[in-house]
């Protein structure tokens, strides 16, 4: 699953398809705001470090509180 956010946006940076980029925005902000914790700065604030956890998909709550190697490679696609 983590390919295809990377293929998404790569595919719209080397064919310049405005649907590829559109659908890389719509599950980014998803991303972003189910699979997201922590503290909303990443260099300061109040509460721990943000993570990307893994969810479960039935209810949405955290299924697990580590990275494991498909997490990791999600910041490579966020510095693109």
């Amino acid at each position: 699953m983590d390919s295809f956010y990377e293929y998404l946006l790569k595919s719209y940076i080397m064919f310049q398809e405005e649907v590829d980029m559109t659908m890389f925005k719509d599950l980014y902000s998803s991303v972003r705001q189910f699979m997201r914790r922590g503290r909303e700065d990443c260099l300061g604030g109040e509460g721990p470090h943000p993570l990307y956890v893994n969810v479960d998909m039935t209810n949405g709550d955290t299924a697990t509180n580590w990275v494991d190697s498909l997490q990791a490679a999600f910041p490579g696609v966020q510095v693109n």
